[in-house]
């Protein structure tokens, strides 16, 4: 975004602030604004913007103190909506009224925002309207039992699935998944939510999506409400009909509501006091940030001074580093483990410690690593992770499970080279194989574990796929069971023509008349007949873009035990794998030469996941405890 040439030093000291005027033009003119400097201490009644920047790259042209200015174009409309309103008055919009090529000048205003929006009026802009975002505005200003008379009726689910469809387009809008707009609606004085020409207010947004949710969420043990739900999606949104078609669309509006809600339950709850950085840092799992150094910055308006004054706003500052000094100032050492099962741990480590979160890159909520997980109770008892005086080592007792005998990597981008992916996912597959059908030495402790061994068989492992989504290809289950599901796709991965096939799968352009010939012209010979050849064809394109999906760039090892295991982090042989003690997840740490661990991050061990299932061993003295200090 290009600056106007005109900004004057702001006086820190008497913590200035620009305001803007919006100039009364007519909507075909430029959009005109004026700039005054004053001191946040002597504003009496102004208003402030929350937005979206949107696309950097899509930029329309205004006037700020007769310069020309390029802003994005979500916030030119937003800035042409404004200009309708008679009295507006003057506002502070954070694009404009901070330089934002001045890191000296961001850092000092990112400390006064939560002071410019608890002192204002904030004015939300979600973007343009359509028909179904502006009928679903109407609803809102309704009384819920006029809009939905009765919801236990067919009649009543009609509608609710009816105003769910029509609320998608609103739902979805960027800003509500913006990090930044937590706190400018949070701290807000009063607010307006415009969507187009319409507006509405706070209490009517959180009082339907609330309702809406608690319909779902209370009255659909049988999915019938999610199966009119879905009816209604597929017709009204044409335009977004394969997501709609997949469920994808519906998954989508779920987790949009889920994070809208999350604020609003913390609002609710911290009525009187500031929430910790550790809840709001929870509270905004999963939104966005264009700076990654905002998933910090962008929430210290919400948090207690005595948390504040431990967090500078430093814009000079690597993102790594802001993370660094976030776990190891603010966040309590019982809480660790905690962490990790909500953020990825950093990839690019640099100086800081290997046990340092990424808070810009969150598990997903349907991620593997955590659903195959979230059941788990802390392991032994609440654990009590320790950082050393100068906050470079983290010292923990855990529970060591196995060590890593072999590691294979599937690496990234399999439609770049499908020869090279399927060769990986044959190694892959050989090797697990090989493990589960070779005697593990009696002297590794886990030998008495083999009974856990068959939860999960290779190609469930590394594609992440279930027997029950063979019924989604026509193989029935009482003709084709896990294991005959085994022998037959690593048969497949052996095939001379498997890379072809590969190719011709991962293609955007397959036909069902390319398959046919494919079919008929390579897999005829071995399976007789079409149709089983083509169940075969089919079996093994659930499989592959299953990895494709899941498997690239994950690591999937051996352990000395013979379990068979994966990780999304690089693995070699010797790591270890350990379950802390309050922790509901086991990690691998990478032994080094001093004595200490690296921390590689979360794994998942097939046979391995339940506590259940392991405690007994560890009372019976099997699985034994250690002390680890992690660099």
């Amino acid at each position: 975004m290009n600056q106007h040439p005109s900004y004057v030093k702001l006086d820190y000291a008497r913590r200035e602030i620009r305001l803007l005027t919006i100039l009364d033009d007519d909507d075909d003119y430029l959009v005109r604004c004026m700039t005054r400097t004053t001191s946040l201490d002597d504003c009496q009644n102004f208003n402030a913007l929350s937005y979206s920047w949107g696309d950097p790259e899509v930029t329309a042209l205004i006037m700020v103190d007769y310069h020309v200015m390029s802003v994005t174009l979500n916030l030119e409309k937003a800035l042409r909506q404004l200009r309708r309103s008679a009295q507006l008055g003057e506002i502070w919009i954070d694009a404009i009224c901070i330089n934002q090529a001045d890191n000296s000048e961001k850092n000092h205003q990112v400390p006064l925002v939560r002071h410019i929006y608890s002192a204002s009026n904030v004015f939300i802009w979600l973007g343009e309207s359509d028909d179904h975002s502006d009928e679903f505005i109407r609803i809102m200003k309704k009384p819920r039992n006029e809009a939905i008379p009765n919801h236990s009726d067919p009649g009543g689910s009609d509608m609710i699935a009816y105003i769910i469809s029509l609320s998608i387009n609103l739902v979805m809008k960027p800003w509500w998944e913006r990090t930044w707009t937590v706190q400018e609606l949070y701290l807000a004085k009063t607010v307006v939510f415009m969507c187009g020409n319409h507006t509405f207010s706070q209490s009517d947004a959180d009082a339907w999506i609330s309702y809406l949710w608690s319909l779902i969420e209370r009255n659909d043990s049988d999915h019938t409400l999610r199966d009119h739900i879905q009816s209604r999606l597929v017709s009204m949104h044409l335009d977004k009909s394969a997501k709609a078609k997949t469920r994808q669309l519906f998954t989508d509006w779920v987790g949009r509501v889920s994070i809208i809600r999350r604020v609003a339950i913390v609002q609710e709850e911290y009525q009187n006091d500031p929430p910790s950085l550790r809840t709001v840092m929870l509270m905004t799992t999963g939104r966005l940030a264009s700076d990654p150094r905002d998933k910090v910055f962008g929430l210290l308006g919400l948090i207690p001074d005595h948390e504040l004054r431990r967090i500078p706003t430093d814009y000079g500052s690597e993102p790594r580093w802001v993370y660094y000094q976030v776990v190891r100032s603010i966040w309590p050492n019982w809480y660790y483990f905690e962490g990790l099962m909500h953020w990825q741990l950093l990839e690019d480590l640099g100086t800081v410690p290997s046990w340092v979160v990424d808070f810009s890159r969150p598990w997903g909520q349907t991620n593997t690593y955590i659903l195959k997980i979230s059941d788990n109770e802390r392991w032994m008892a609440e654990g009590n992770a320790q950082q050393s005086g100068d906050h470079r080592v983290l010292t923990f007792c855990a529970t060591n499970l196995d060590t890593v005998h072999l590691a294979r990597t599937v690496k990234r981008n399999p439609r770049q080279d499908p020869g090279r992916f399927v060769q990986e996912l044959r190694e892959v597959f050989l090797a697990f194989n090989t493990a589960m059908e070779t005697p593990v030495d009696r002297k590794v402790p886990l030998h008495l574990l083999e009974h856990l061994w068959t939860r999960d068989l290779p190609w469930e492992v590394i594609s992440g796929a279930n027997p029950q989504e063979l019924q989604r290809i026509g193989v029935k289950q009482e003709q084709t069971s896990s294991e005959e599901m085994n022998r037959a796709l690593l048969l497949l991965l052996q095939e001379p023509y498997a890379t072809e096939m590969c190719s011709l799968i991962l293609s955007s352009r397959m036909t069902r008349d390319d398959v046919s010939t494919f079919v008929r012209a390579k897999m005829l010979d071995r399976y007789k007949l079409v149709e089983i050849a083509w169940q075969h064809f089919n079996m093994f394109q659930l499989f592959l873009l299953r990895c494709e999906s899941r498997s690239c760039g994950v690591s999937f090892f051996v352990t000395a035990g013979g379990f068979i295991g994966y990780s999304p982090r690089q693995v070699q042989k010797g790591d270890q794998a350990v379950i802390p003690r309050g922790s509901i997840f086991p990690l691998l740490l990478q032994p080094q030469s001093n004595g200490r661990y690296r921390m590689i991050g979360i794994t998942l061990i097939s046979g391995l996941t339940k506590w259940t299932e392991l405690i007994d061993y560890h009372r019976m003295g099997i699985l034994k405890d250690s002390k680890y200090e992690v660099e």
